[in-house]
């Protein structure tokens, strides 16, 4: 080509444009969404034709809508991850170990190691030998777990930053799909979702317990037809089985939730909390090894404790306060949840005509005990 000539617009025809922009949304793939957007807009100015059709943007409304809930669920994974990561059991050498696990034995066998031990003499030679040993291969396994914890935190990372790209990438082709059918005079479109996208919508609904994600997709359902290969329609049947099966999920959730609140609430000091200094490394602790075991351990402790003691112990405080925090607004999301449920036409028509709208006995118990209304 000359420098003086345009390199011609591809030829393709609009329904294979459509298809590859499905199959890169679809595959979450962000800068061939917007290359191919932007075809999409050199074809549509030399037509004359508008960029999207009234079918095409109810797709468009659908995969925006989907990508937010998928970007939703995405960051509610990253940040359980983090808030689990201690807990989590990873195998190594055919052994199953969390960091807790293995801080636990490492501490155990170190002291052990020791000829003055916390409790005890160890006289043993042999014994401190073996204890030696053991603690190496503990902390080599611990290693390997914390390597697989960070690159499992990458994984997320990039799905979550993939995930957040897709959504600003369609937010933008909207906004312009937005604008052209507001000066055309023409009609925004209702969205538009394939069967997968309705199954992507519940299951990032369940992640993370969002009463407004269930509530849009109960409304979808109902005045929009799946589509997918085999123009297979949803019966009202259909709907009311998910239905139930969403109640169900959402009673095992709400008692989840209740029964972690219960457990924190009797055994909060005691639990394992991750932190991370500033040099990366992961460490395990437990609340109640900040608190003073007497009075003057507590009055002299503003004299005696070191810098870096206290910058553990307060980081050890803040995360169990975040813990603490996480679990409240989750549980009222899965409340809200249920109630909406329970209340709907679709899950009362399953129960029997004299129960109503009711919600379970044990509901209802939980909630006196906790004093709500």
């Amino acid at each position: 080509m000359g420098n003086n000539q345009k390199i011609p617009t591809p030829i393709i025809a609009r329904d294979r444009l459509n298809e590859l922009q499905e199959r890169a949304v679809s595959h979450g793939l962000a800068d061939h969404v917007e290359t191919l957007e932007q075809l999409r807009a050199t074809l549509a100015h030399e037509h004359g034709q508008p960029p999207r059709n009234d079918k095409e943007a109810a797709r468009l409304n659908a995969q925006l809508f989907t990508a937010q809930t998928d970007l939703r669920a995405g960051s509610e994974r990253a940040s359980s991850f983090e808030q689990m990561r201690h807990l989590r059991r990873w195998e190594v050498n055919g052994e199953r170990w969390s960091l807790t696990d293995l801080d636990r034995q490492i501490e155990y066998h170190s002291d052990q190691a020791r000829v003055v031990g916390r409790h005890h003499y160890h006289l043993d030679p042999r014994a401190r030998k073996e204890a030696a040993r053991e603690v190496a291969r503990l902390v080599t396994i611990r290693d390997e777990i914390v390597e697989r914890i960070d690159g499992r935190r990458n994984e997320l990372k990039q799905e979550t930053g993939g995930a957040r790209q897709l959504v600003e990438v369609l937010t933008l082709i909207h906004e312009s799909e937005a604008a052209s059918r507001s000066q055309d005079g023409r009609a925004d479109r209702q969205p538009e979702f394939t069967h997968e996208e309705f199954r992507r919508i519940e299951a990032n609904a369940e992640v993370t317990r969002d009463a407004r994600f269930l509530r849009q997709l109960d409304e979808f359902e109902k005045h929009n037809p799946e589509r997918d290969t085999t123009s297979e329609r949803v019966t009202s049947e259909q709907r009311l089985s998910r239905a139930a099966a969403r109640e169900i999920v959402a009673e095992v959730a709400y008692r989840e939730s209740a029964e972690r609140i219960a457990y924190y609430n009797e055994r909060g000091d005691s639990l394992p909390l991750a932190i991370e200094s500033i040099d990366g490394r992961l460490s395990v602790h437990r609340l109640k090894d900040t608190k003073p075991h007497s009075l003057v351990e507590r009055a002299l402790r503003p004299l005696i404790e070191k810098s870096a003691a206290r910058k553990i112990r307060h980081a050890i405080e803040a995360a169990s306060a975040t813990s603490q925090a996480r679990l409240i607004p989750r549980m009222k999301r899965v409340e809200l949840i249920l109630r909406r449920l329970v209340r709907s036409p679709e899950t009362s028509a399953l129960r029997p005509a004299n129960k109503g709208l009711t919600f379970p006995d044990w509901f209802l118990s939980s909630r006196r005990r906790r004093g709500s209304t």
